[in-house]
């Protein structure tokens, strides 16, 4: 769900059939979620931030284009990003020029913040931290428009095609994968357990911190991959079955080396 909050409403319908509820990715915000699987999202957006430091210098500043306020997802990976930021922040080894929510991870909301940030900073920019691919995309061709793309590192997360083919096109120099297919085997696991009404001993790796409606929920995180380069590219496209290199090597993509080898 977009929206846990809302989805809470599901579950507590579901569960007064007796039904039990499964967060896949995003948690449900209910005392009735019985299981959750997600990748380790605080360690992805430490991850993102920490390519934006090591791809910056002292004194640079930054941008943080957030994720939705309404997604519980949002502020985990705002969480981990601040992990890795926040102290520079407070030395001032990087500057926070900007940061704005993105309601419904909207690229075009992404791309107002995006436009703002560079107005407000007169173009300062030297790193975007952005938190999924859609908010990478939109600052891609903010930046574009100043004559700034692939001069400025920007990070995302989920590997979309159009990432892939931004990252060869060095206008955006990162995003996070997330192994959809161990989520996948981990949600069926557990949908028998709890169907068969099974103890989901065999399933779970950990209880998630306490949702909004105060329940820890047994869990499974997933690695993930942190895709940079021509070498992440290649990774992405050899490990994630929804993806080939003939989808990425299209459009400007396809004039890039890694396309033509």
């Amino acid at each position: 769900p977009i929206d846990g909050e809302a989805a809470a409403v599901i579950a507590d319908m579901a569960a007064q059939e007796g039904v039990p509820t499964i967060a896949y990715d995003r948690m449900v915000q209910s005392k009735n979620t019985s299981f959750w699987v997600q990748a380790d999202l605080r360690a992805s957006g430490r991850s993102q931030a920490a390519h934006i430091v090591a791809n910056t210098k002292k004194g640079d500043t930054l941008v943080m284009l957030k994720g939705s306020p309404t997604d519980p997802n949002a502020p985990t990976i705002y969480h981990g990003q601040m992990d890795v930021l926040s102290s520079l922040f407070q030395s001032g080894e990087r500057v926070l020029g900007y940061e704005n929510w993105t309601q419904g991870w909207d690229p075009a909301v992404a791309r107002r913040s995006m436009d703002q940030a560079l107005t407000k900073l007169n173009n300062n920019v030297q790193g975007v931290v952005s938190s999924n691919d859609g908010n990478a995309g939109a600052a891609v061709a903010a930046l574009a428009e100043q004559g700034m793309a692939g001069k400025v590192p920007v990070s995302g997360l989920d590997c979309t095609v159009q990432a892939l083919q931004l990252i060869l096109l060095g206008q955006m120099t990162q995003s996070v994968w997330r192994d959809f297919n161990l989520m996948a085997e981990a949600t069926a696991k557990a949908t028998v357990a709890l169907v068969n009404g099974s103890s989901l001993d065999g399933v779970v790796k950990g209880t998630s911190p306490a949702n909004s409606a105060g329940k820890e929920v047994p869990m499974v995180p997933v690695g993930f991959y942190n895709a940079v380069g021509e070498k992440g590219v290649q990774y992405v496209i050899d490990n994630d079955p929804s993806i080939s290199k003939s989808a990425v090597c299209k459009g400007e993509a396809s004039k890039t080396s890694f396309c033509k080898s």
